[in-house]
């Protein structure tokens, strides 16, 4: 017999979704997520059919006292039968005699016998940021085991995951701001199940979710513009400095260039464990490239504004008796690294005022986290610069012609980080 449904959607009813650990994932931390009771702990009653047959043959036979004719089944207390019908020897095993009447039976019955048995379960997973349902890969989580899926209009499984999964949730990155509000991000832990015996099963049934969060890690959008090419803190007999660019908004203030450095290398720590994600991976080659660079300089100016112009206010090395002119950041500038959160933007150009009438470039974040410009050498075949990772430069407007050999090298006279 099947087994009923309303005792199937009885039992799906019991099962919820357990998660290991903290509902606070720490960055990298795996969170395993189940469903309880396993399948295995689950039963169902169900009634099985067995067939059973009995067939009997009689012959009109008299006894002689204790004797029933069956070997190695004697029935006591029996009185001492005779009769007139001829038989054979009833002290010996029977035999068939001829001529006397008997009778043939036969029954045929199906008997219920009640067994318990054991039950399968279905399951797909998913994980929701909110309302929406975010899928594996895409930055956000990533899971080793099959997590199934669910078809919600055809009300079916369409791929059956396992029972117990791993989630690796990737962390989000913030801007590091003096107003900085978002510090987490929530998501929900959801499973769609559904019991089954052979051929019947329960409804699909949604578990309650369970919410999850997982600290997001801050990170500041910063540029840093270095006087030479390549980064190098001397070329000739020319100094070398580092002018860093943060927004406005950012927890920085003009001249905190130690927090700064501070920061970053609480940053490099942060990340050091979150290698197996390709963002932070990247992000670290970024940090490490930035430290080092700016460690080398003998001139490091902070400036918190959200553009420059002209780059000649901004007074890298102070004028003295023996050096009138000092150094300032108007065309000097000749490489530059960027690291923030994906999508922020810096603007560079040629001419004052923001103005793109002597050039003009743009670098753009990616998943990377992180831009590293060498040089800002044009390629005049390709009209285009040099950039780690690749594309993460455009040029905008091509410098104007009187300018030697077409550069941004030691051209850039302002620049915005909010274009």
């Amino acid at each position: 017999m099947a087994v009923p449904i309303d005792i199937l959607n009885d039992l799906a009813s019991v099962l919820s979704i357990q998660v290991e650990s903290s509902t606070t994932v720490q960055p990298g931390q795996p969170l395993l997520a189940r469903i309880v009771p396993p399948a295995s702990d689950l039963r169902a009653a169900d009634v099985l059919s067995m067939p059973a047959t009995l067939t009997w043959i009689t012959k009109n036979l008299i006894f002689a006292a204790n004797q029933t004719g069956l070997q190695s089944e004697p029935l006591t207390n029996l009185p001492n039968i005779n009769g007139p019908m001829p038989i054979a020897s009833v002290t010996q095993a029977l035999t068939a005699v001829p001529g006397i009447p008997g009778l043939v039976g036969q029954l045929d019955a199906l008997l219920p016998i009640p067994l318990q048995v054991p039950v399968g379960l279905r399951v797909a997973w998913t994980i929701k940021k909110g309302a929406s349902t975010v899928d594996p890969g895409d930055s956000t989580y990533f899971s080793s085991d099959q997590l199934g899926s669910y078809d919600d209009v055809m009300k079916v499984f369409t791929s059956v995951g396992v029972a117990q999964v791993i989630f690796s949730f990737i962390p989000q990155t913030v801007e590091l701001t003096s107003d900085l509000k978002l510090t987490s991000v929530a998501y929900t832990i959801n499973a769609t199940v559904q019991v089954f015996v052979g051929g019947s099963a329960s409804d699909p049934l949604v578990l309650r979710p369970i919410p999850i969060t997982v600290p997001a890690i801050p990170i500041p959008y910063a540029v840093a513009f270095f006087r030479h090419s390549n980064y190098q803190n001397s070329d000739g007999g020319d100094e070398g400095f580092a002018l860093i660019v943060v927004p406005s908004n950012s927890l920085f203030r003009d001249a905190d260039v130690k927090p700064f450095q501070d920061k970053l290398r609480e940053l490099q720590t942060t990340i050091g464990g979150l290698q197996q994600f390709a963002a932070f991976a990247s992000l670290a080659i970024g940090l490490s490239a930035l430290t080092d660079n700016l460690t080398a300089q003998p001139y490091i100016v902070l400036k918190a504004v959200d553009s420059i112009s002209p780059l000649a206010d901004v007074q890298i090395k102070d004028t003295s008796w023996t050096d009138w002119r000092g150094i300032n950041a108007n065309d000097e500038i000749s490489s530059l690294i960027v690291i923030g959160p994906k999508g922020d933007k810096v603007q560079c150009n040629n001419e004052t005022e923001q103005k793109d009438d002597e050039g003009r470039f743009t670098v753009t974040l990616g998943d990377e986290l992180y831009v590293k410009v060498p040089n800002l050498v044009i390629d005049s075949s390709s009209q285009s610069m040099t950039s780690e990772p690749p594309g993460r430069i455009t040029v905008d407007k091509m410098p104007s012609s009187y300018v030697t050999a077409a550069t941004f090298n030691d051209e850039l006279s302002s620049v915005s980080l909010r274009p």
